[in-house]
């Protein structure tokens, strides 16, 4: 089976919010022990990229925010509001 992947959908708002960069964001993202450059992370948050849940979890980990207030599946079937109550 095929790995899931995730769309940001309110990261830059998010990081506005929080007066954060994306190098910032890169940064703790790499600390916490997930592999992302800078480009990489700027095409997540520009939506012209998706990522794993791997990396979708430790920005919501750096960020302090639900994953599914920042991501959405790229799977139908699994962004269903029922499947993202359960995993949030």
């Amino acid at each position: 089976m095929k790995e899931p992947r995730y769309l940001a959908k309110n990261l830059q708002a998010e990081l506005a919010t929080q007066e954060r960069s994306l190098r910032w964001l890169t940064g703790k993202a790499n600390g916490a022990g997930v592999s992302v450059s800078n480009s990489l992370m700027w095409y997540i948050a520009i939506r012209e990229r998706t990522c794993s849940r791997e990396i979708a979890q430790a920005i919501c980990a750096v960020l302090g925010s639900s994953f599914f207030s920042l991501f959405e599946s790229t799977d139908v079937e699994s962004s269903s509001p029922e499947r993202e109550e359960a995993v949030a």
